[in-house]
């Protein structure tokens, strides 16, 4: 529903570690996206925020689980992944 050819955006997490396994995160974000570059300021922005939980099964090698929960503007989502997005 918010796809289209360009997309400005921006996020800031901030990451605390407990210990060698469990840590937390929390974000915010802010984009638009449009048709043509040109467009972007003419779209309203889309918000993000969030929570999550990291846990590292392997510590040597980095290896983990990490469980999200996002609030956007009109819908919440709760992500698993394994290992980090970035």
């Amino acid at each position: 529903r918010f796809r289209d050819n360009h997309l400005a955006f921006t996020q800031v997490e901030g990451r605390y570690q407990y210990d060698d396994q469990l840590g937390v995160t929390t974000f915010i974000g802010s984009g638009r996206v449009a048709p043509a570059a040109n467009e972007l300021g003419r779209h309203r922005p889309l918000s993000t925020v969030g929570a999550g939980v990291r846990y590292i099964v392997l510590v040597q090698d980095r290896v983990g689980f990490r469980l999200d929960f996002a609030r956007g503007i009109d819908e919440s989502a709760l992500y698993f992944g394994v290992g980090e997005a970035f």
